[in-house]
């Protein structure tokens, strides 16, 4: 549990880069001379939050089945991309379509890198655990 929420802690500064790179694309698109206030930081870190915060679905004392598992994975994707869209009101269906992609980007990007730091930290378990075993 407390490797589960310091991978949430870890998620939420991916999260607040990738929604930072995600708002300039958005405001790069649609809104091209826009002036970029520095309280937009602001707005985002409390995005950040909001969308962190459904991972705590993810949290759990045991080891949940395939099929929890599965179920609360779909929970949380359609939880946060309900907040972030909350957040972001789009205004018409191009900005829809586009904030939707660029949520979606966000979640593969987060999770891609999860499973990326998983891999090879088990890798490096393995490694130790085959020099363990040739010096017994």
């Amino acid at each position: 549990m407390k490797y589960r929420l310091w991978a949430i802690f870890r998620s939420f500064f991916i999260i607040f880069t990738a929604v930072t790179v995600g708002n300039g694309i958005f405001y790069y698109l649609f809104y091209p001379d826009a002036q970029i206030d520095k309280s937009i930081f602001v707005s985002i870190f409390i995005a950040s939050v909001l969308a962190t915060l459904p991972q705590l679905l993810l949290v759990t004392r045991k080891e949940p089945s395939k099929r929890g598992w599965l179920i609360r994975r779909i929970l949380h994707a359609v939880l946060l991309c309900a907040v972030i869209i909350w957040i972001a009101t789009p205004q018409n269906l191009l900005q829809w379509i586009i904030m939707i992609a660029i949520v979606a980007g966000t979640y593969i990007l987060v999770e891609f890198s999860a499973y990326r730091k998983d891999l090879n930290e088990a890798e490096e378990i393995n490694k130790m655990l085959e020099n363990y075993n040739k010096g017994e």
